[in-house]
């Protein structure tokens, strides 16, 4: 049952293109893909303000993770470390620019589940 709910709540989470347009998804999982590649570049070379940004960003993930993995009572990432899933996030942002980052997490969750 556990895992039907959470196949509905995913399902519900990337099907429907007006769950971004009305602007339901709050903090930084609204914000672009553009924007994190942005501020991970910044924080590379050490902007203290895109650092801040950056672990806005990483938190904000956390917390669905967290969320998620609580839901299903399973770990969403399957043992994967921070700088494997800032990597496919990363990756993933490059190559779609105007998802939003909600879009590019719940991605990444779902092709760790395969």
């Amino acid at each position: 049952m556990k895992t039907f709910i959470l196949v509905i709540f995913l399902v519900l989470l990337m099907m429907s293109s007006q769950v971004y347009a009305e602007g339901k998804i709050y903090g930084y999982g609204g914000e672009t893909c553009g924007r994190f590649v942005k501020v991970l570049e910044g924080e590379r070379r050490g902007d203290n303000n895109d650092s801040v940004v950056y672990f806005g960003f990483m938190s904000w993930f956390s917390g669905l993770a967290t969320g998620a993995s609580f839901q299903s009572e399973e770990d969403v990432l399957h043992g994967r470390d921070t700088a494997s899933v800032e990597l496919w996030l990363e990756n993933y942002c490059r190559e779609h620019p105007s998802d939003n980052f909600f879009r590019a997490s719940v991605n990444l969750m779902g092709a760790l589940k395969k």
